[in-house]
């Protein structure tokens, strides 16, 4: 575990691996683990988005002129929590917000090869807020929160992502 104050950290990537994550220094030796193959299964209808959420209900849809999705709500008892599946030509390049690596005390990250580059990443903020992003070029899911109940069932739907293409 780091802290959030710890200044810089970057992140190496390279698909098929774990991102390596340190501190700037002036000689690196960056080691690297291989990822285990994508855990990800081929969906069996499609659905028009590359990721499809098992037992994610309709959900509450949103749109632009250049991208759409969905944000799902899970209720607790502290409240309502979301997460959000967005898809289109501007939605983003598939990776985690930058400051995600800054901030987090914890923080892993993997990409997996495929037709499509899938970036998986989860952390914990130092308040304690848990995160989660699964993305590839165009398409994200991703929710962040402190409740521990809405954290875990918002993980069994990102653990049932099935892939489209």
């Amino acid at each position: 575990m780091r802290g959030a104050t710890d200044g810089l950290w970057i992140a190496f990537r390279k698909l098929g691996y774990r991102a390596a994550i340190m501190k700037p220094a002036e000689e690196l030796n960056v080691v690297m683990e291989r990822a285990v193959a994508a855990p990800f299964p081929r969906c069996k209808a499609g659905a028009g988005t590359a990721f499809q959420l098992p037992l994610a209900g309709e959900g509450r849809p949103f749109h632009d002129v250049d991208y759409n999705g969905r944000t799902y709500t899970v209720k607790t008892s502290s409240g309502k929590h979301y997460l959000r599946h967005g898809y289109g030509p501007m939605w983003g390049v598939g990776e985690p917000l930058p400051h995600y690596l800054q901030v987090s005390r914890s923080y892993a990250e993997t990409t997996y090869a495929g037709r499509a580059n899938i970036t998986a990443a989860r952390g914990e903020l130092a308040d304690g807020t848990r995160w989660r992003f699964l993305g590839t070029f165009g398409e994200t899911i991703s929710y962040q929160t402190k409740d521990g109940e809405a954290a875990r069932r918002f993980d069994l739907m990102l653990d049932g992502v099935c892939l489209e293409r």
